[in-house]
């Protein structure tokens, strides 16, 4: 089941969107290509 790896990727999207921009203490969360890259504990799909 990846329904967990969506709804991390959406509210990365979401938190990215809304914090990054105005938010110094987010400088170390930096989205790529790939949103999983954001979160270690998430493991990529095979």
């Amino acid at each position: 089941m990846d329904y967990g790896v969506t709804t991390i990727q959406n509210v990365a999207q979401v938190i990215h969107k809304d914090l990054v921009p105005s938010t110094p203490g987010v400088s170390r969360y930096r989205p790529t290509d790939s949103p999983r890259e954001a979160f270690v504990a998430v493991p990529p799909r095979t």
